[in-house]
This record gives structure tokens, sequence and C-alpha cells, in this order.
């Protein structure tokens, strides 16, 4: 335990783990009115490695764990890391409709909770994106009066953007999963980046642990090409999941995807095909100039850097730094916090009086502010009265 967090953070939880045996601090659930918690995380596509400090800090101390990622060493290392747990890919089934699968992940998860364990459900890849079981679950409990959450994780498009050196603010960005696609025949701009998901189980309703077999595939292409030329060259994706391996990233016609080699966590990116035109009467509106032509002279402004009485460097060392950072993966003391502020700030934290105001407050602008050192810095007194409220 020790090796994993720090001596620090031993010698910041210890009080507080003393105060929860005497009961000095309520460690009761918030907002919920009822035993029993579900907070639902992601493992993110490349083993082990995309599992956030946060999640792992829910995994640890989940009374359970219940989980469905995508291969062995994640699965390992939920078995280390947890205090019991259940594999929910055992819920398939060959001759099983993924939607009843679906449907008695659910029921796991709320059966575990109902019966007042504070349960954590991890899903591979980002546990909100095509993830039924989670966002029902989710539902259900919190109409029940049960806290349930979910927590941000590395999806397969973060990857696709960062391996393919994508950015959606240039030309924008439209995504699609395939099957709903094509049922509501979805309308494609083709001068934007476009991600067509699951195209590996196009209108495949079912499961099979050998894999689909692309019965749909070529319905998918055809339909594509009403809006991209068959020689429009996109990319067939699959994302690295394991440190030491290379994603997968085939360049090919799109008519040609037709013959590649799609299984289920295929995705797919087509480019922009035609150039979008910028409009001048809304440039005017909102006051753009034109940018100069190509090889021009740069205006002198572009040329200057930010000067130093414009930035405000961070401290080396901060009380309520090193407080966020333990909260951040110490969900018994986040619970604390959020149940008792007071309380677990004098057992658990060294913070100066602006310090401890600010995370007080539950401000972002006042707890950024109190780690800058503002006293050392008064000429930036406008940017702070700009990120905390007025007094009243």
């Amino acid at each position: 335990m020790a090796s994993l967090l720090g001596l620090s953070m031993i010698s910041v939880l210890r009080p507080y783990k003393e105060a929860v045996m005497n009961g000095s601090v309520n460690t009761k659930l918030p907002k919920a009115n009822k035993k029993g918690s579900l907070t639902v995380v992601g493992s993110g596509i490349k083993s082990i490695g995309h599992i956030t400090l946060e999640t792992q800090g829910w995994i640890r101390e989940a009374d359970i764990v219940v989980y469905c990622v995508a291969d062995p060493a994640t699965e390992i290392w939920i078995k280390k890391n947890s205090k019991e747990c259940f594999d929910l890919y055992t819920l398939y089934g060959n001759t099983k409709k993924r939607i009843d699968t679906y449907n008695d992940m659910v029921d796991v998860m709320v059966k575990h909770t109902r019966a007042g364990k504070n349960t954590c459900a991890v899903f591979y890849g980002h546990p909100g994106v095509f993830v039924l079981p989670s966002h029902k679950a989710i539902k259900i409990l919190r109409d029940e009066g049960y806290r349930a959450v979910m927590l941000p994780a590395i999806s397969a498009l973060d990857c696709l953007y960062a391996d393919l050196g994508l950015d959606p603010s240039t030309h924008g960005s439209q995504e699609f999963e395939a099957t709903d696609l094509l049922l509501r025949k979805r309308q494609l701009h083709n001068d934007m980046h476009s991600v067509v998901w699951q195209i590996g189980c196009v209108g495949d309703l079912g499961f099979k642990f050998s894999g689909y077999d692309n019965r749909n595939l070529n319905v998918l292409v055809d339909y594509l090409e009403t809006f991209y030329l068959p020689t429009h060259q996109v990319v067939h994706y699959q994302g690295s999941q394991y440190p030491m391996c290379e994603p997968s990233i085939e360049r090919i016609a799109l008519g040609d995807l037709r013959k590649s080699k799609v299984t289920g966590i295929s995705t797919l990116y087509i480019p922009p095909q035609e150039k979008s035109v910028t409009d001048p009467q809304m440039m005017a509106l909102l006051g753009l100039a034109p940018k100069p032509a190509a090889g021009g002279a740069a205006t002198p402004a572009a040329c200057q850097p930010a000067t130093a009485m414009e930035y405000m460097p961070s401290p080396s060392r901060s009380g309520l730094a090193q407080f966020i950072a333990d909260v951040a993966e110490t969900p018994s003391l986040l619970l604390a916090f959020q149940t008792n502020p007071k309380a677990t700030l004098r057992l658990c934290a060294k913070m100066t009086a602006p310090e401890e105001k600010a995370i007080l407050s539950k401000h972002p602008g006042m707890i950024r502010m109190a780690m800058k050192n503002l006293k050392d810095y008064p000429h930036l007194e406008h940017i702070y009265l700009a990120h905390n409220p007025k007094p009243k």
C-alpha cells in the first residue's frame, strides 16, 4: 500500500482512518437516502495504462467490483486490486441476444447495490460510450434513492484522435453508430471528420465468442458511397490494446473496406472529401479579419511572447494541491470531505487559512487562485477578482 500511495499519503490518511474507526467523522454517502452505491468506471482501451488514478481508487475501495473488460491483464489487475469481484463477461452466450446479456448485467449491478454494498462496475473503454447497462443501472438506482455515478474514461475515439493526429476543431466532427446510421438514414456532411462506430457488427443483435461475421458490412459501404467516392481514402482503425503494441491503422479506399477484416473493435474514420466554404458575412459579423496570404509577414503582435506581468506560476508545494491530489485517488477521503468538510480538513490537511477558505467554498476560481500565492503578485489582483465571487 505504501509503495502505491507514497508515505505522504499514508501520513495524511492515518488520522482520517482513526477518526472513521472512533466515529468522529461521518462517512454516510451524501445525496442518497439508502445504504449501498454504484460507481461506474472505465478501463480505457490500452491495458491497465488507461486506468486513471481516480478509477483505481474506486476499484480498490469498493466492497465488490463487477467488470467487463477486453483483456486478461486488466482482469488480473482488477482481481489483485479489489476486495471481491465478478466477471460480467460470463453472462454472454453464443445463442443469447446482447440485449438479454445487458439486462443481466444491470441486474447484477442493482442487486449488489440494493444489498448495501458500495459497488464499482468497470467496463472497457468509456463506461458511457456504447454501454447500455451502465446508463440503465444508474437510472434505476437513482430513482430508488441510491447514490449512482459515472466517471469518465478513455474511449476508442480519444485514441483515434491521438493516433491519427486529428483535431475536431479543424473541419468539425460527426460520429455515428453503424446500424443506427443505416436504420435512420443519417445524413453525413462530407466536408467534416466522420467517425463510424461498431462497423464490425452492423445489424447483428447477437453475440459469438468467436467474433462477428460481418454479414452486413457491404450494406454499410453501399450507403457510405452515396456520400463519398468509392476511391476516397478512409481509415479502418483499431486502438492499441497493450503498451507494447502499435494501433492498427489501415488506410484503404472506401470501396475496398468490403474486403477488410473488420472486428468487434473496429472503428471507421472518413476524412473530409470536400472543402467547406467560409461565410464572409459571418466573418464580418464576428469581427474576424481574413488571414494574411501564405508567405505574408506576420503581424508584430503575433511575434510577441506573453509578458512576465501576465504570468503567475504555481508554487512548488501547496497544502491545498496535496489535498486535491489525495482526494482524487482516495474515494473514502472524498466521501468524508463531502459529508463533513471542516472535520476532514482538521484531520487530514495542512494548508493555509486562505487555502482552507477556498476549498470550503467549493468554488473553482477561488480554489485555483488560492494555490497561486497571489500575495506575491499584487499586480494580478484583477485576475483574482475575476475568479472569485463577490462577498455577500
